[in-house]
């Protein structure tokens, strides 16, 4: 699975993106009172007429949405990235023309340092959100009522779990949450660990060109980006089967039985960031070859190895779901000697970096 940003339902704005604070400032004069709105009932749902087509798009509590800004004029173009984006909290209103929600925001990264800066909290103008990406967000406790009228789309927005060797890739026009923002105290949550963060201290933005490789392994667990690797020495000078042997932790006679293309993709770099590669990388395709390539190295040639499982499901099914891959070049033969015979193309020649920690290919 991948996440996609999905469903914008307003034609496409222009202008940049108005700061936070100048959200209230915008706020429409016509916001119910507290009164009016108490005396609205709950509403398990709204909705919203998509402009192209007149259809009608339900929005419901507890999903997130693209917010209009409202300087944001028609028939002109604007970033995705440049959106507000929150989660519908309560929906009440008097009439489908005058319908409401109540929305907690989610912070960017210059919202919070923007925020910090009028609160003069968490002891710093915009601490520790350089790391932040355009299409990063925190949910903050913030929450307004807006008009059902503001409403341009629903968000996806995914968690991010750095450290989780089976994260899902995640598009590059995705919004995505690693933390939240407590906009009371100025702080974010969890803080900052500098124990999953490169030996130079400086947290992943997903933005910038500096790519960065992970170790999967138990103890490890850790991204280092290259051009730290590079210039501290984390280089290999073993031989490519050398380094195959060791990116799998198996002898060599093991190697031997997997199919090749899969003996070459759990051969890949475990890579991050940058336009190429996206907020996440290839890291749960990688670790999952990986445990295909253990299982098949622990089964016995007479054993039926197209029909081993991975969760409930077979290699060809797994390779179905990849981009990139075709099952078709995946070989089974009955004798396992002739994996050993085949001459297996490895990336390694093209991967020389060495973990920082355990010193393993990576």
């Amino acid at each position: 699975m991948r996440y996609d940003q999905t469903l914008t339902i307003k034609k496409p704005q222009s202008r940049r993106r108005r700061s936070f604070s100048k959200r209230r400032k915008n706020s429409n004069a016509s916001v119910p009172t507290s009164d009016q709105w108490k005396s609205w009932k709950p509403m398990q749902f709204c909705a919203v007429e998509d402009s192209r087509n007149g259809e009608r798009i339900i929005f419901r509590t507890g999903e997130n949405i693209l917010v209009l800004n409202h300087d944001w004029f028609p028939n002109e173009h604007y970033d995705l990235c440049d959106s507000w984006v929150g989660k519908i909290v309560d929906i009440r209103g008097n009439s489908p023309r005058n319908t409401w929600v109540i929305v907690q925001w989610y912070f960017s990264g210059k919202d919070i340092a923007e925020h910090e800066k009028a609160q003069k909290a968490g002891g710093g103008v915009g601490k520790g959100t350089s790391s932040y990406g355009k299409f990063e967000r925190s949910l903050s406790q913030d929450r307004q009522v807006i008009s059902t009228l503001s409403i341009n789309g629903k968000a996806i927005v995914v968690d991010y779990d750095e450290t989780a060797p089976l994260q899902e890739p995640i598009s590059s026009e995705c919004f995505y949450t690693r933390r939240t923002y407590n906009s009371l105290f100025g702080s974010v949550m969890p803080a900052f660990d500098p124990s999953i963060a490169c030996r130079c201290k400086r947290h992943y933005n997903p933005d910038e060109a500096d790519l960065m490789r992970f170790c999967p392994r138990d103890g490890c667990r850790h991204w280092c980006h290259e051009s730290c690797l590079r210039e501290n020495g984390f280089v290999s000078n073993k031989s490519p089967d050398e380094r195959t042997q060791d990116f799998l932790d198996l002898p060599q006679a093991q190697v031997g039985r997997i199919p090749p293309d899969l003996l070459r993709l759990a051969c890949t770099s475990i890579v991050k960031g940058g336009p190429t590669h996206g907020v996440a990388g290839n890291v749960k395709v990688v670790c999952e070859a990986r445990e295909w390539v253990r299982l098949y190295a622990s089964t016995p040639s007479s054993e039926c190895r197209p029909g081993l499982l991975l969760r409930d499901i077979t290699l060809d099914r797994w390779l179905d779901g990849l981009d990139g891959v075709e099952v078709e070049d995946l070989i089974y033969p009955d004798d396992e000697s002739y994996f050993a015979r085949k001459k297996v193309q490895t990336e390694a020649e093209s991967l020389p970096y060495v973990c920082s920690h355990c010193e393993k290919p990576i």
